[in-house]
């Protein structure tokens, strides 16, 4: 009888309670409307935005709401380079914009090389060279490799407004060089045409044997919870959780992570690869801090370490294109084990922000700073490795090769394994025979990079 009665008394309080919200309507004539786009936007900015006692003093571009949205920005979000500022925070019409996982793709990345003379004078066209493919993709299946040159798209010089064809279109043939050796010869290669394929950031895993110690690799190009852009798909997270476990059972005991191509993503997924390699007493301890615009600091710790490889260091390979939750998890492992840094200074991302929409438009703005246990976050100007560890892949001169991930002579790679084999490092052989002098014009791997550390 309880029960009933208890169920009576809260259908009479919500029927009451409708009558004098319907009443209320009446009186006002008509129910309040949502607020424009515009209106969204600046309302977000005020409250959530990391820099919000900027946004009042700023004066409102209302020409459309992409203009709008940077008009109210600060310049201490983002980074000024080359004479110009780019910001972390950015807005896009979901109407229009595609993400990475929805685009097709022949399924390779690439940099790309501006040919010059020795004045440094352009020549007027390009090289691209591959820096991994993706398994199952047009690419792989025309059996193109990392470290492969293309110098033609369709026996066409590959130029400033032709070579994003190189990331999807129609079937082609491309010009391809194995290598730069002088009298190396092109070969023309078919591929299919490109596919939507949704990457899996799990490229590569191995367990490779040094000196009778088991030495655990993995390539993670993507902190990605699963498929598409939901995060309640966990198909990658479990994946990961199934790779360290095949870790923890074949006892590895060194590790080196390849966050070279890894410009980020979520938080939830830093704080699960932190915790299988954070020394094992550790893994109930402090991840990171989140720091909001009222100074207010938010602990997240690092999550399901059921297989913790009981660690005292890592070694972790980075790239200027290593950015965000990379970032975070390299200053995440800092307070607690031995991080050592193999490639080039990273980007300098100690900034978190989250996604939100508002009918056709998501904004995505820096709302956190991001700290270690030790309350640091200095490393908006990115980490920089030691000197004997400091070392550029795509330097051409400084590493011709490109072997195999995964290989033990591959040139970052071997770095660390010197190290666990008790050697001094090893400074590459400088390329003795090229066919043009190259500057590094652009990195396909940009455009995945993640503005900043996603928090939800």
């Amino acid at each position: 009888m309880k029960k009933i009665q208890i169920y009576i008394f809260l259908t009479a309080l919500v029927c009451i309670s409708n009558v004098f919200s319907a009443c209320e309507d009446e009186d006002n004539n008509s129910p309040k409307t949502p607020d424009s786009t515009e209106e969204w936007i600046t309302n977000f900015l005020k409250t959530e935005y990391l820099w919000s006692d900027e946004v009042a003093s700023k004066t409102p571009d209302n020409s459309s709401p992409e203009n709008l949205f940077y008009s109210l920005l600060s310049l201490k979000d983002g980074k000024t380079k080359n004479g110009s500022h780019y910001y972390y925070s950015y807005i896009e019409n979901n109407s229009t914009t595609k993400s990475i996982n929805e685009e097709s793709t022949y399924g390779f990345e690439f940099v790309l090389y501006n040919i010059v003379d020795n004045a440094e004078q352009p020549l007027g066209y390009y090289y691209a060279r591959i820096l991994y493919t993706l398994p199952g993709s047009p690419a792989d299946s025309a059996g193109l490799k990392r470290g492969d040159w293309i110098t033609k798209i369709a026996k066409q010089e590959i130029t400033s407004n032709n070579y994003k064809e190189l990331m999807g279109g129609a079937a082609t043939k491309l010009s391809i060089l194995k290598n730069m050796a002088i009298g190396q010869r092109e070969e023309e290669v078919a591929i299919k045409a490109s596919i939507p394929m949704d990457e899996n950031p799990l490229l590569l895993d191995t367990i490779l044997n040094v000196n009778n110690k088991n030495v655990g690799y993995l390539v993670y190009n993507h902190f990605k919870t699963g498929k598409g852009e939901n995060t309640s798909d966990q198909t990658y997270d479990n994946e990961m959780i199934e790779i360290f476990k095949k870790f923890k059972n074949e006892k590895v005991s060194e590790f080196v992570l390849d966050l070279r191509y890894n410009g980020g993503g979520y938080l939830s997924s830093a704080q699960l690869l932190a915790g299988f390699l954070v020394p094992e007493n550790n893994k109930d301890g402090i991840f990171c801090y989140l720091e909001d615009n009222k100074g207010k600091k938010e602990a997240y710790k690092f999550r399901n370490a059921n297989y913790n490889l009981g660690l005292s260091r890592v070694f972790i390979l980075v790239s200027n294109q290593t950015a965000s939750a990379s970032e975070a998890v390299i200053n995440g492992l800092k307070p607690y084990m031995d991080v050592i840094l193999i490639g080039n200074t990273t980007e300098g991302k100690n900034v978190g922000s989250i996604h939100e929409t508002h009918n056709e438009w998501a904004i995505q703005p820096i709302v956190s700073r991001i700290y270690n246990k030790d309350n640091s976050t200095d490393y908006e100007n990115g980490f920089t490795p030691e000197d004997k560890f400091f070392c550029n892949e795509l330097n051409s001169s400084e590493n011709n090769a490109l072997r195999p991930l995964g290989d033990q002579r591959e040139y970052m790679l071997s770095k660390a394994l010197d190290v666990i084999k008790g050697d001094a490092p090893k400074k590459a052989l400088a390329s003795r025979s090229t066919i043009q002098r190259m500057k590094i014009e652009y990195n396909s791997i940009e455009r995945k990079q993640e503005n900043a550390v996603l928090i939800r």
